[in-house]
């Protein structure tokens, strides 16, 4: 990983010569740094270069091959098909804006006694097996100290809240927690907004299938 401790699999870089032409995009997968420094400009030259649509794909979609992409592209425009917009709602999950304050693994939760303030949750797609999570999936992912809880606080002021939320919302600030955008432009930080359970829901980085 290029940044220590971030939650993504894969960090992208970007680069667009100012030539006037616009030629294309290739998406490069490395392990770690290292690979980046060892490899260098040399995997450019041997990965594909695909075509871009700005106006309706993105980027994300070029980490497919070219086949898959014209796949896609087809279905797009397949008259028997329908969008999932069409028949369905869709709308964004829980923005938290601090994941090392508001999700956190059970340990944490027995630590700052906070397990009547919390909600359950998947932190990351690598949690998932399978397209269904059950009791017992997510029991697995609480016994191996994934983390599995969402901090759910109630919309008060910092004096109406329990010593304990005090403790641990004290202890947040001390390390600046408060301080990041997401948060800071909040009524009360502490307070994620838009908590709600969906019908059915699916992750944005989803791992090993599609």
């Amino acid at each position: 990983l290029v940044f220590e401790g971030i939650q993504q699999e894969i960090v992208l870089f970007l680069g667009e010569k100012s030539c006037g032409v616009h030629t294309g995009i290739r998406t490069i997968e490395l392990e770690g740094v290292h690979e980046l420094l060892t490899r260098g400009q040399d995997i450019l030259h041997h990965t594909q270069l695909k075509e871009m649509d700005h106006s309706t794909e993105k980027w994300t979609m070029y980490f497919l091959d070219e086949d898959e992409l014209d796949l896609l592209r087809w279905l797009r425009k397949h008259e028997q098909l329908t969008r999932a917009g069409h028949v369905i709602d869709v709308d964004v999950g829980i923005v938290t804006g601090l994941n090392e304050f508001f999700v956190l693994s059970e340990q944490q939760v027995e630590q700052y006694r906070l397990r009547p303030f919390t909600e359950r949750l998947v932190g990351r797609s690598a949690q998932l097996s399978g397209a269904i999570l059950t009791e017992q999936d997510w029991m697995n992912n609480v016994e191996k100290q994934f983390p599995a809880f969402l901090l759910h606080l109630p919309d008060v002021p910092f004096s109406q809240l329990p010593c304990e939320l005090q403790s641990y919302i004290a202890n947040g600030e001390a390390k600046g927690l408060h301080t990041g955008y997401k948060c800071r432009i909040r009524n009360h930080w502490y307070v994620v907004p838009s908590v709600w359970t969906p019908q059915a829901f699916m992750l944005r980085q989803i791992h090993q299938f599609p």
